[in-house]
């Protein structure tokens, strides 16, 4: 599947007025196939992408770590907030009986504000 986003701003990278993302799975003339873990989009939605060049295509891009790198930001009643969608994802855990673990589906990182605040800091080489 490919989405066309189009970029409010650039944290890291070269800067683009859109940018194509290539997804695994879709749906091409009737027939689907869904991809547990993948990013999913929806037109209008707010997001912030960690990105990759896709290596099988020229400009175009993967979203890194499957919808872990995405974080949707949601206006609530109160303040924006910035989530993560991780429905499908395991990680691997240290030291425990299990190999891997299944993660809370809606992770909510804080404010939309402080989260863009804390990558912008780390994009440009301070605190993480």
């Amino acid at each position: 599947t490919w989405t066309e986003v189009s970029v409010r701003e650039t944290l890291k990278g070269p800067r683009a007025a859109t940018v194509l993302v290539k997804q695994p799975g879709g749906v091409l003339q009737g027939i689907g196939q869904s991809v547990s873990g993948a990013a999913r989009f929806q037109e209008g939605e707010e997001v912030v992408l960690f990105l990759e060049p896709a290596v099988d295509e020229r400009n175009a891009y993967v979203v890194l770590a499957m919808s872990a790198g995405k974080v949707t930001l949601e206006q609530t009643t109160g303040a924006k907030v910035a989530r993560r969608n991780l429905a499908g994802l395991s990680f691997a855990r240290r030291g425990g009986p299990a190999v891997a673990g299944p993660v809370v589906e809606r992770e909510t990182l804080g404010t939309a504000e402080a989260f863009l605040a804390r990558i912008r800091a780390a994009a440009k080489g301070g605190a993480k």
